[in-house]
């Protein structure tokens, strides 16, 4: 599943341009649908996430108005932990590179937990066909 929309208005900065910042948001609204997609929305799950790591790599701006796609690889399923990587694109261009490291937290204490066992077994084997 490829995550698809339009660029908006607020997402920009003066020049129309998204601002880097959204990238984020980008992989964060792909990956809640992909877990959807895949039967296990994040508001079913026995944990949450938290972000400890980002890296990102520009090579094109996206405009306000841009039609743009989010495709995402699972590079790193562990116990406790998920590596996922966006491939942001518009128009047949790459437009950014996003890594993000994810930790299971649980809801309860905020302490580290071990991710949902069929959300590892899903994201393991999961393959965006788009990419």
């Amino acid at each position: 599943m490829t995550y698809q929309r339009r660029l908006f208005h607020h997402e920009t900065d003066s020049d129309g341009v998204c601002h880097f910042s959204n990238y984020l948001r980008h992989f964060e609204e792909a990956f809640s649908e992909t877990l959807t997609a895949l039967d296990l929305p994040m508001e079913t799950l026995p944990h949450s996430f938290a972000v400890t790591d980002v890296t990102s790599q520009y090579s094109h701006p996206i405009r306000f108005g841009d039609q743009f796609a989010v495709a995402l690889d699972f590079s790193g399923v562990r116990r406790s932990f998920l590596v996922a990587d966006a491939t942001i694109t518009s128009n047949g261009a790459l437009c950014a590179n996003v890594r993000v490291k994810l930790a299971a937290i649980d809801r309860d204490t905020g302490n580290s937990t071990a991710l949902a066992p069929d959300l590892r077994t899903s994201l393991a084997s999961y393959k965006d066909d788009a990419k």
